[in-house]
């Protein structure tokens, strides 16, 4: 899918405001609210901002919310957007403040707290923490998180960057999600989690290089969509053309679905439904390339799961590195559709091995299926690009199997 761009409704220009504080931008959201709609453009040259739009904008009355000048964003240190609908923000520099010894800033989850809303979308800017190592038991505190979108519909992140986190952003009953074209780096947990989801796209994001945790303190994923806590059931979720790359940061778990709250009798409870995966790219080093389990309606294909040698996970402060090559593990999904990726190992349901996948070996070097005879680098340690994952031209996989990256990388310059 083409990146996102902000949706350009014509109340945006009933009315522009430019603020160079907080105060004024408050003032700001009531006279828009009070009116058609409108745009308030945040100087640089003031703030840091607070963003609190709570019960403001409507279809009748859209507020975007921009930098004065592209070039030089203005720093905000705290977004929350409340019963509210139709609000856009773009062009903006997210900058963490102080977290308290959970990790939040006075009970908040994150620096973008989206609830009780519609229509809303944060798009183009970047959101930048603390973090500058992994987060371990020794740590008096971890990083504060992204952002947390709960209870809303219609939804929109993309194109954002987020770095030096602990989470990245969190959902919890939504319908209606897009998450895509974000940068994910530097981050100490996961990178996209949460449950109750519905009628959701989450595809084209670049994740790489997480400080990762001790697995005593936290179990990294990069994607997770779980059943606890959640209202919802899971359904209809597309999680597509994703980069998750270990590179040279901890391992982690890459792509992991499961419904902990199989068999409750909250609406919860139900198996998820209709979660299609797909023209992935998994580089990393934990055995969980992408787990799908507790779900119906579950289509797995084209991707490609292989191992970065270069990665490690911490079992504990102190303990020795652990690695596991990471697979493909549908075993507790009952029907599922599972072809045309490339992994070290495929588990399908009742016990059953691939079927219409092709099994790459990192052991023998005789194998026709050895790593080394299909893909342009040979050793899978550290400092790689794309590049160096690319199907060699002479490999039957190539154009054929797995995900499209592996063919046929996207340009860096790009």
């Amino acid at each position: 899918m083409s990146s996102p761009t902000p949706t350009s409704y014509a109340g945006h220009s009933s009315k522009i405001i430019t603020v160079s504080t907080t105060a004024e931008l408050n003032e700001a959201l009531t006279q828009l609210n009070e009116g058609t709609g409108g745009t308030i453009r945040l100087s640089a040259d003031g703030g840091p901002y607070t963003i609190w739009a709570k019960g403001v904008g409507g279809a009748d009355r859209p507020i975007l919310i921009e930098a004065e000048d592209p070039k030089n964003p203005p720093v905000v240190e705290d977004v929350e957007i409340n019963d509210s609908s139709h609000i856009t923000l773009t062009g903006l520099h997210i900058e963490a403040a102080d977290e308290n010894e959970l990790g939040i800033r006075g009970g908040r989850p994150g620096n973008v707290v989206i609830t009780g809303s519609d229509s809303i979308e944060f798009i183009g800017n970047t959101i930048k923490g603390t973090a500058d190592d992994m987060y371990t038991e020794e740590d008096a505190r971890s990083a504060v998180s992204g952002g947390l979108v709960q209870d809303s519909t219609n939804v929109v992140i993309a194109g954002n960057t987020l770095s030096n986190l602990n989470h990245g952003f969190g959902f919890l009953d939504v319908k209606g999600f897009v998450f895509s074209h974000n940068e994910l780096y530097e981050l100490q947990g996961d990178g996209l989690r949460g449950g109750g989801l519905q009628d959701a796209i989450i595809s084209s994001n670049y994740m790489h290089d997480f400080f990762g945790s001790t697995q005593t303190v936290n179990h990294s994923d990069m994607i997770q969509l779980w059943g606890s806590q959640a209202e919802l059931p899971t359904r209809n979720v597309e999680i597509s053309y994703n980069i998750l790359d270990s590179g040279d940061g901890a391992a982690s778990q890459s792509i992991f679905i499961r419904n902990e709250d199989l068999g409750d009798a909250r609406p919860a409870g139900a198996y998820f439904e209709d979660i299609r995966i797909f023209e992935n790219l998994v580089h990393n080093a934990h055995y969980h390339g992408i787990t799908a389990a507790d779900t119906k309606g579950l289509e797995i294909y084209n991707n490609t799961v292989l191992w970065n040698q270069a990665s490690f996970e911490i079992p504990y402060l102190g303990g020795e590195p652990q690695y596991g090559v990471p697979r493909i593990d549908t075993s507790s999904s009952p029907d599922a559709d599972v072809y045309d990726n490339i992994a070290n190992k495929v588990l399908l349901a009742g016990g059953g091995g691939s079927v219409d996948n092709y099994i790459i070996d990192y052991v023998d070097p005789s194998a026709s299926n050895y790593f080394h005879a299909h893909f342009a680098n040979s050793t899978g340690t550290g400092g790689l690009t794309l590049y160096d994952l690319v199907l060699l031209e002479t490999s039957p996989l190539f154009n054929t199997m797995g995900a499209s990256y592996s063919s046929y990388p996207p340009d860096p310059e790009g």
